[in-house]
């Protein structure tokens, strides 16, 4: 049995070797992708540390919209505790621009356009979908999603196949040895780094998987009792004619001008949220909501408190705590957070970092181990 097991685990790996390391170094370089961000742009993210109040943020938009077109309005302003910290003015839309700005002295200290940030969205564009763009992005998808299911029966069919019949040969098994030479190190590593890294390369095939297929999310929803996601509605090629809109309507002197907000109203709404709100992380204002992100070392990354405030007085209408939201929307915050390791501190993604290396490792060693044993001499 073990050896049928090893043939499917060498000739399912020969084939997807290669794109399973170019997932695994990906997906490693984006653990520390906030951390390294931060690092590198300290003047866009921190502050040197002041006394005083914080300003609002009607201030904060202010300084904001000082230095963006007229054309362009601000949708949301985020706080965070950090009293060092930067407060973001970002634009609508997917290619938002984000002004950063010194929560002490309402001075921009950066700006954020769409194209920046450009080696971290190339990283991504590998790891998801294999740099496809456009149209081809769902064949990318579909490529990650086959060698994803593949890494899944590769990591199975190796750990079966790596029961020692004995004592003796677990502690060989378990050991990496760094003493006798370059073949044995390649070895060890493929056979015991991979025992060690086996249980998170699994958990994140699993959730990463739900990026990939539709009907294995659904099923994974299901599992864990909570209603799957409505499909996306298939992109039409042409609008329909009750649609269709004249050129001139669509000319930028008859575009409306964004509607003015006022933002002294989000600071009366931030007041009250406070009073609940002890413990967090980013408060984030868009115009008649409010998000607030919990301080808590471990749990769900993506977990919220959300809140609902009348637009002309600012007082809170609604609240939906994220104890009492839906099962779907805890869940997929749960899956991002289990498959990039966010759901710890550093350590919890120090520990990914290592696993998602060894990922990307194992097919290296893999391919020299079955190139020795083939071609019979040293190389």
């Amino acid at each position: 049995m073990k050896k049928i097991l090893l043939k499917l685990h060498l000739w399912i790996a020969l084939p997807f070797g290669l794109i399973i390391a170019l997932i695994c170094f990906t997906g490693s370089i984006m653990v520390f992708e906030k951390e390294i961000n931060e690092l590198v742009y300290k003047e866009r993210y921190k502050v040197a540390p002041a006394s005083g109040e914080r300003i609002t943020p009607a201030e904060a938009a202010a300084a904001a919209a000082a230095l963006l077109p007229d054309t362009l309005r601000i949708a949301s302003v985020q706080i965070p505790f950090d009293k060092e910290a930067t407060y973001a003015v970002s634009t609508p839309g997917r290619r938002r621009i984000t002004v950063y700005v010194d929560p002490y002295t309402a001075k921009v200290t950066a700006i954020q356009n769409p194209g920046d940030g450009k080696f971290f969205s190339t990283v991504r564009e590998l790891h998801r979908w294999l740099s496809f763009r456009g149209e081809n992005r769902t064949l990318g998808k579909r490529i990650t999603g086959v060698t994803t299911f593949a890494m899944v029966v590769i990591l199975i069919t190796g750990l079966i196949a790596w029961i020692p019949k004995s004592r003796r040969g677990l502690k060989n098994r378990l050991r990496i040895s760094l003493s006798h030479g370059p073949r044995r190190l390649w070895h060890d590593l493929h056979v015991a780094g991979g025992f060690y890294s086996m249980l998170l390369l699994l958990l994140m095939s699993l959730t990463g998987l739900t990026w990939s297929f539709d009907w294995y999310r659904d099923a994974t929803y299901k599992l864990f009792g909570a209603e799957p996601p409505a499909a996306a509605a298939p992109a039409t090629a042409t609008p329909a004619p009750e649609q269709k809109t004249s050129p001139a309507a669509t000319s930028p002197e008859h575009q409306p001008a964004p509607r003015a907000t006022d933002f002294t109203v989000w600071e009366t709404a931030l007041i009250e949220v406070l009073k609940v709100a002890s413990a967090w992380k980013t408060i984030t204002i868009t115009d008649g909501s409010i998000q607030v992100v919990p301080n808590k070392p471990f749990g769900n990354s993506r977990a919220s408190d959300r809140y609902k405030f009348d637009k002309k007085s600012g007082h809170i209408t609604d609240a939906e705590l994220y104890q009492d939201q839906p099962k779907a929307s805890k869940l997929r915050g749960w899956l991002y957070s289990l498959h990039t390791g966010s759901w710890g501190g550093a350590v919890v993604k120090g520990i990914y970092l290592l696993a998602a290396l060894m990922g990307g490792v194992l097919p290296l060693t893999g391919y020299y181990m079955y190139a020795k044993r083939v071609f019979r001499k040293k190389f």
